[in-house]
């Protein structure tokens, strides 16, 4: 990234020769994310974030088919906020916004699309892997039931992406910063034949639908991570065992696991009876242990998940909840002795409480 930022900091909308070398620069990473995607380079569109590549996705959805017969929009309930906040605005529209219930893992099940959707639905948004409890949804069922309703699909794969084959839906959202790309840097895939209205306005960029001088310097970086990740064939592996090597050595304090049918390699979603997540977390901290209790969006919040109340836990056992994830240096020591510390912090808590 750095000689963008440097030496080679040109506008790749110009015509001059070091402009041109920018634009290069983008269409090679456009290919690498295109080839890891399987699709069209021209079917991608660099956004600033996943958020902004979602926005794109459902608020240009539903302006670009704005006053037609096609008046429903379904959300599953466990959405990311980015997605779940369009609501109102989709409201504004004229639309009728229905929220579909997952879940207990907060997975949203087919049987939920195809109860709901009719000819009437023009979209349906539901990610690919839940950000808190990792629980896979079954998305090329989804995408079948929507096409044969006529109704186009959005899937949020940001926590997917280069870790799980990417579903071949009509409306694609990622991000970098989960390939370890730089933050600040997302993509929407857009199939041939659908086309959003942009939401940012401006020139004719990223296919006249995303209007911004190119974040050069991020692109770059978002194609070289994609790259690293499709030559480190066994990286999956080394994250599972990671986790898993994790939870085994949480076996003496008894912790509740969210039971998922399929989830994500590196993601343990947990509980302790009775421990509250927020104290934990502060407890961990002062250990050295990352976690977090909900999306990292709203951490700082002591507001219960609102995935997981979508899932119908008890507002009690959603402040329980605590998220570990695991990345692709992460060792099998180091997830040895995190265990240990997660250990030591349950019996420091539940030793103050017994004594409060």
């Amino acid at each position: 990234m750095l000689p963008w930022l440097a030496e080679r900091f040109h506008n790749p909308s110009s015509l001059y020769a070091g402009a041109r070398e920018a634009r290069m620069a983008i269409d090679d990473a456009r290919d690498t994310l295109a080839e890891a995607l399987g699709c069209l380079s021209g079917e991608i569109v660099f956004t600033s974030s996943g958020t902004e590549a979602a926005n794109l996705a459902v608020i240009g959805t539903a302006l670009a088919n704005r006053g037609g017969a096609r008046n429903r929009i379904l959300i599953s309930a466990a959405e990311h906020h980015c997605v779940i906040h369009t609501r109102p605005l989709l409201e504004s529209f004229g639309y009728r916004v229905e929220l579909l219930a997952v879940e207990r893992d907060a997975s949203l099940s087919p049987g939920a699309v195809e109860e709901a959707i009719g000819d009437d639905v023009l979209l349906v948004a539901a990610m690919h892997a839940n950000n808190e409890t990792g629980a896979i949804s079954d998305v090329e069922r989804i995408q079948a039931i929507a096409r044969e309703h006529g109704a186009l699909y959005f899937c949020d794969a940001v926590q997917t992406f280069g870790l799980l084959p990417t579903p071949p839906v009509d409306l694609i959202a990622i991000s970098a910063h989960k390939l370890y790309g730089p933050k600040g840097i997302g993509a929407l895939v857009v199939r041939a034949g659908i086309k959003p209205q942009p939401t940012i306005i401006g020139g004719g960029q990223e296919r006249e639908m995303r209007a911004g001088t190119e974040n050069v310097a991020g692109i770059v970086g978002f194609g070289t991570a994609v790259r690293l990740a499709m030559n480190d064939e066994h990286r999956v592996a080394r994250i599972s065992a990671a986790r898993d090597r994790f939870e085994a050595g949480l076996s003496s304090i008894s912790p509740v696991f969210t039971q998922c049918t399929s989830r994500l390699p590196g993601h343990s979603h947990l509980r302790f009876s009775g421990l509250d997540a927020e104290s934990m977390l502060i407890n961990l901290d002062l250990l050295g242990v990352d976690a977090g209790s909900g999306a990292a969006c709203s951490s700082g919040s002591i507001e219960p998940s609102h995935v997981l109340l979508a899932a119908g836990w008890p507002e009690s056992e959603a402040k329980e909840a605590l998220r570990f994830t695991f990345g692709k240096d992460t060792s099998l020591t180091e997830a040895v002795e995190a265990a240990s510390r997660v250990a030591q912090a349950v019996r420091r808590y539940s030793s103050a409480s017994a004594k409060a």
